[in-house]
């Protein structure tokens, strides 16, 4: 399928923006096709699911989220833990691996990319059709993707904490990196639950996602809740302090009542 290509390539140009430092334009370039990508080609499923083949659009939305979006999940870390290394080598007057000046945070760039992108996927859909029926059918597949998206994200979370628990070497570092990732990751999750409209005809499949997301965030918050009372009595160390806590919290309560 083209699209799948097309993702393929841009998830490409997101890596090389992102993966030694981050290319604010390179990025910015990235986030125009793949909202050009969006605006040409939803419309055009619409309009062709209509009477033919109703898959079609799911697929399409797959495609954006296995070949591009759920690709970007782990740059929030990588970008983090670049940060503070970057920022650790020049107050110990070492030589940073590039000059101060032509550093940035592509954090919030990456931030931005998604939420745009998220974005166009639900203005594209916020145009009706000429079959109501194929709206409903379309939202119904976007909540899909957007909970499938959540639960690659409560995945990564699940993964970076434990990680960072069990991290020896640059532990102090990696620690910090976790709870700056965690920020980024849970700014997402609340953003892209802002844009579902819900549907009737996948329940099913979202019930499943859901259940799949809440069983992470249960098993996470005890796992969470044992480590305190272990940090509590200075047997392990915690990678989130009190407002990264909450914060996770937050996340928890925001999936539960959506």
């Amino acid at each position: 399928m083209a699209t799948r290509d097309a993702c393929k390539s841009i998830s490409s140009a997101f890596d090389d923006a992102t993966r030694e430092r981050t290319n604010l334009k390179a990025l910015q370039v990235v986030q125009t096709t793949i909202c050009a990508l969006v605006d040409k080609a939803v419309p055009l499923v619409l309009s062709w699911i209509t009477g033919h083949d109703e898959a079609l659009l799911a697929l399409l939305f797959d495609n954006l989220l296995e070949h591009f979006m759920t690709p970007v999940i782990p740059a929030f870390l990588n970008v983090s833990e670049r940060n503070l290394f970057f920022m650790r080598n020049s107050d110990s007057g070492e030589k940073p691996e590039q000059n101060s000046a032509d550093y940035v945070d592509g954090r919030v760039g990456i931030l931005a990319l998604l939420q745009i992108t998220f974005s166009h996927i639900h203005s594209a859909l916020s145009v009706p059709p000429k079959e109501w029926e194929c709206l409903a059918l379309a939202r119904a597949d976007f909540s899909v993707m957007i909970h499938s998206f959540i639960l690659a994200i409560v995945r990564q979370v699940r993964d970076i904490l434990r990680e960072g628990d069990n991290a020896t070497r640059r532990r102090r570092i990696r620690r910090l990196a976790v709870k700056d990732a965690l920020w980024y990751l849970c700014s997402v999750v609340h953003f892209v639950l802002d844009l579902e409209d819900g549907g009737s005809r996948e329940e099913h499949r979202l019930e499943l996602l859901r259940e799949a997301t809440l069983d992470i965030l249960v098993e996470l918050v005890v796992y969470q809740d044992r480590k305190r009372v272990k940090s509590d009595t200075h047997e392990e160390a915690m990678v989130l302090d009190e407002m990264g806590y909450r914060m996770f919290l937050s996340l928890v309560e925001r999936v539960v009542v959506s």
